[in-house]
């Protein structure tokens, strides 16, 4: 797929084989790196109420059906590895009244996820609908990664209980419509994970969490590629 082929509609997504390597010895075939930053390249815009969990699930249930925009992307051989990379939680919700700005119930609108987990979609719809898309699988099927906000000063680091990332999850005492960050990007900051977190977790072996902080990120792209390569099926099985 070349980089102005991005947006094509009959297959939104990049495929590899020893018959295509994709590995840019071809004047004509860019390598599958090039086809990824073009294709991910989506911006900061939109919605400031981020739904990462329900988008996935949607992406991979209801649009990947029979005439939907991803239909053919679950293949019954494939390994599904989902990657968040993201400096905000999820607030994947069906209350619409979350989004209503004049419910000041709720709480002032960019800290309004944080303050009603309640209102959010359980952790556990997640976990079972991307399990049961592998169901039976060899090593479980699924790897799911995230490159978030996880500090790097060490206040909290992946493999301990998620509740002291909740706990750090406090109303900046200089301005209550935000909450402290957990840590700095190069470009901005980034929020405690709690949410994104708690999914990776629920994969247990099959998780992969690291620091959006980081100004440089090739450790945490060499643990995801491990652990996918881990996963992935061996001659014979």
């Amino acid at each position: 797929m070349k980089p102005t082929d991005s947006t094509r509609a009959e297959c939104p997504w990049l495929t590899h084989s020893e018959g295509f390597p994709d590995d840019g010895r071809e004047a004509d075939d860019p390598p599958i790196w090039a086809d990824f930053g073009c294709i991910a390249s989506l911006g900061t815009g939109g919605c400031g109420f981020e739904q990462q969990l329900e988008s996935t699930l949607v992406a991979l249930t209801a649009q990947a059906g029979p005439g939907g925009p991803n239909e053919g992307f679950l293949r019954p051989d494939s390994l599904l590895v989902i990657v968040y990379i993201t400096d905000e939680d999820d607030c994947s919700t069906g209350n619409g009244e979350m989004f209503n700005p004049t419910r000041e119930d709720l709480s002032p609108m960019n800290v309004r996820c944080a303050l009603n987990p309640t209102q959010l979609y359980e952790i556990a719809r997640y976990h079972e609908a991307f399990t049961a898309l592998r169901s039976g699988a060899v090593g479980g099927g699924v790897v799911v990664a995230a490159i978030t906000g996880i500090p790097v000063d060490g206040s909290w680091n992946a493999g301990d209980p998620i509740e002291g990332l909740r706990d750090m999850q406090q109303i900046n005492p200089s301005d209550p419509n935000q909450l402290l960050p957990s840590c700095q990007t190069e470009i901005g900051l980034a929020f405690p994970p709690v949410r994104i977190a708690e999914l990776v977790t629920s994969f247990g072996e099959n998780g992969v969490l690291a620091s959006i902080c980081r100004s440089d990120w090739s450790a945490a792209m060499t643990a995801i590629a491990r652990k996918v390569q881990s996963r992935l099926p061996r001659s014979g099985d």
